[in-house]
């Protein structure tokens, strides 16, 4: 039963993964079924994900991605002179 109940029972209460590791880390709060878990974890706002960017390999948590777009070094821009170049 506790086998049952700790790893496989789909109605037992569960934390997001994405709680953060401590008190200090900022992290989901969400407590679901275990078989509801699965579709939470891919829209959770503190899911990891790559930058979209290319060459730039950072993980974010999915919250921060606008921000981290935003001063990411790898983010392909419009010449500020308004020539055509994208670099």
């Amino acid at each position: 039963m506790e086998k049952h109940i700790n790893i496989d029972c789909p109605l037992q209460i569960v934390d997001c993964p994405n709680k953060g590791d401590s008190l200090f880390e900022e992290g989901c709060h969400i407590r679901l079924k275990r078989k509801e878990m699965e579709s939470h974890k891919l829209t959770c706002n503190f899911r990891k994900v790559y930058c979209p960017n290319q060459k730039c390999n950072a993980v974010i948590i999915y919250k921060d991605l606008y921000s981290h777009d935003e001063r990411c070094l790898y983010k392909i821009i419009d010449c500020d002179n308004k020539c055509g170049l994208r670099i």
